[in-house]
C-alpha cells in the first residue's frame, strides 16, 4: 500500500488562506494580472502547495506529523526563515526599541520611534531586526514581507533541514517535486487542468518543473493560458519577439488613424485616455439625454474632472475639462436623476438637476 502524501494527512489553511488574500489583494502587481482578469483564478500559491502537499510524504508515525508541517513550511517560506527571505519592508523602530540593549539603543535610535537617520551601523540593525523578526507571529511578520511566489523558494540554510528530513539533495523546489515524485510515483509529476482559465494552475505548475496539460471549452480562457504559459513564463528571446510583433502592429494602426485623421483634434492633439459613460433620456424634462456616470473626477491627483454643459439646442450635454475650482468637490458623487444614483455636478447642471 503507497504511504499516504501530506495532503491527505493535514494542510496549513490558516497561513495559506492569508497568503492567499494577500495575492488576490495585489490586484494589477500579481504576476498573470498583465493578461487579463478570470473570474475562477486560483491563487498561485494555493496550487504551489497543493502541488508540493501530493508529492511530499507523510510520516507513518503520527507523532512526527508535527515534524512534517515544519518542514512543509519551510519548503513553502512560511517558517521564520523564509519569512525572512521575503521580507521587504525595515520594521518600526517602535517596534524593535523594547527588544535593544542599552549598547543598541545608544547606536541606533534617536528615540523610541525613530531609527538614527546617519551614521547608523546597518549590520547591527539588520541583526536586531532578525532577532525582533524572529518573534513575531506570522501575521505580523507577513505585514513586511512580500508573497510567496516573488521569491525561488527557501533559503540556503533551510534547504540543508529539508534535505536531512527527506532525504534528498534538492538546492530548488522543481528538483525537491521531481525527486520527491520519482521516488513517490516513478517519474515527474504530471498535472492536468479540463478548465484552466487564466492558466494559474498549470502556469505555476510548470513553474515548478512538472509537465502540464491543460484546457477549456471558453477560447479567451485558452488564449490566457496560452499566454501564461508562453508569454508570462517563457523565454525572454519569445517575449522580445511578441514585443516587436505588438509594436509593429500598434505602429501600423497609429499610421492609419493619423492618416484619416481620426482621434486627433483640430490642435493636432492626440487622445490618451477615454472616458465612457451612458446617457438616457428622460421624457419628464422634454426627452433630454443625460449622461450617467458614478463620477466625473478624471485625475485625482491633478483635481481634473468633467463639467457637463447644457446644449439647448440639442437636448443634450457637452463636456468641459476642468482642473480644480468650484464644482470639483461634487463631481466625484456623479449625476444624480431623481430615482438614479449620485448627486448633481456642478454648478453648470445643477439647476437642470434641482436639489438633492
Amino acid at each position: 500500500m503507497t504511504a499516504k502524501s501530506f495532503i491527505e494527512v493535514q494542510f496549513p489553511i490558516g497561513p495559506l488562506s492569508l497568503e492567499s488574500y494577500k495575492e488576490r489583494k495585489a490586484n494589477h502587481a500579481q504576476v498573470l494580472k498583465p493578461l487579463g482578469k478570470w473570474w475562477g483564478e486560483k491563487p498561485l500559491v494555493l496550487t504551489r502547495a497543493i502541488v508540493l502537499g501530493s508529492v511530499f510524504p507523510a510520516s507513518e508515525d503520527p507523532d512526527r506529523w508535527p515534524d512534517d508541517l515544519d518542514i512543509f513550511l519551510r519548503c513553502l517560506t512560511l517558517d521564520n526563515a523564509g519569512m525572512w527571505k521575503r521580507k521587504t519592508d525595515p520594521l518600526p523602530a517602535k517596534l524593535c526599541y523594547p527588544h535593544a540593549t542599552t549598547g543598541e539603543k545608544a547606536k541606533l535610535f534617536d528615540d523610541q520611534e525613530t531609527w538614527k537617520r546617519r551614521g547608523i551601523d546597518r549590520e547591527k540593525r539588520q541583526a536586531l531586526e532578525k532577532r525582533v523578526f524572529y518573534t513575531l507571529d506570522y501575521a505580523v511578520q507577513r505585514d513586511y514581507c512580500c508573497r510567496v511566489e516573488q521569491i525561488d523558494g527557501p533559503p540556503e540554510e533551510s534547504w540543508t533541514e529539508i534535505n536531512a528530513y527527506l532525504g534528498t539533495t534538492a538546492n530548488t523546489l522543481p528538483e525537491l517535486i521531481e525527486h520527491l515524485a520519482v521516488r513517490r510515483y516513478g517519474k515527474r509529476l504530471k498535472v492536468g487542468d479540463a478548465f484552466s482559465g487564466m492558466g494559474s494552475i498549470p502556469f505555476e505548475a510548470a513553474e515548478l518543473g512538472c509537465d502540464v496539460y491543460a484546457s477549456d471549452l471558453n477560447p479567451v480562457a485558452c488564449l490566457l493560458t496560452w499566454g501564461a504559459l508562453n508569454i508570462v513564463g517563457g523565454t525572454e528571446d519569445f517575449r522580445n519577439k511578441v514585443r516587436a510583433e505588438q509594436k509593429r502592429i500598434y505602429n501600423e494602426v497609429d499610421a492609419w488613424l493619423l492618416d484619416k485623421g481620426l482621434e486627433t483634434s483640430e490642435e493636432g492633439w492626440r487622445g490618451e485616455t477615454y472616458f465612457y459613460c451612458a446617457e438616457i433620456r428622460v421624457p419628464e424634462w422634454e426627452n433630454w439625454s443625460v449622461p450617467i456616470s458614478p463620477s466625473w473626477v478624471i485625475s485625482r491627483k491633478n483635481r481634473t474632472w468633467v463639467e457637463l454643459v447644457p446644449i439647448e439646442e440639442q437636448k443634450g450635454f457637452g463636456f468641459r475639462s476642468r482642473n480644480g475650482g468650484e464644482g470639483y468637490t461634487q463631481a466625484d458623487a456623479g449625476t444624480k436623476c431623481n430615482g438614479l444614483q449620485s448627486k448633481h455636478v456642478g454648478p453648470a447642471i445643477s439647476a437642470f438637476f434641482g436639489p438633492n
